[in-house]
């Protein structure tokens, strides 16, 4: 943005052209600290999946590019993300790097879906208990 690094999310709500040949868009800003992520899924023991935890760590099945959107960090903000719908399963595992640090978080809530993507709810949680 003017001419720096630093990048939002947004969604574009609206967009009209002007009789002058001018566009003119409304745009809902979803983050101005967007981080993005990939998130490993980590399947509970018993879960059915269509292949091996070798060959999905080998070609990467269980991974996915993420947005993290709000972390959390301020008590008032609700953490959410962005991921590939074919991902997304309420109360899923995944494990990120976040900040030079491995964490995990599990999808809580569906907030809304698009064709490719849903926008989530999450909360983090400690190793021990992520996949029970």
């Amino acid at each position: 943005m003017n001419g720096s690094d630093e990048l939002w999310v947004g969604v574009i709500r609206s967009m009209h052209a002007r009789r002058d040949g001018c566009l003119h868009a409304t745009i809902a800003v979803l983050s101005r600290a967007p981080r993005a992520v990939e998130a490993r899924t980590l399947y509970a023991q018993g879960e059915e999946t269509g292949y091996s935890a070798e060959a999905a760590r080998q070609f990467a099945f269980n991974r996915a590019c993420a947005i993290v959107l709000d972390d959390g960090s301020e008590a008032s903000r609700t953490p959410n993300l962005l991921l590939p719908a074919e991902s997304w399963k309420e109360g899923r595992v995944y494990e990120v790097a976040l900040n030079g640090s491995t964490r995990h978080l599990r999808g809580v809530q569906l907030l809304r879906r698009g064709d490719d993507y849903v926008r989530v709810t999450f909360e983090w949680v400690e190793q021990a208990e992520s996949v029970a």
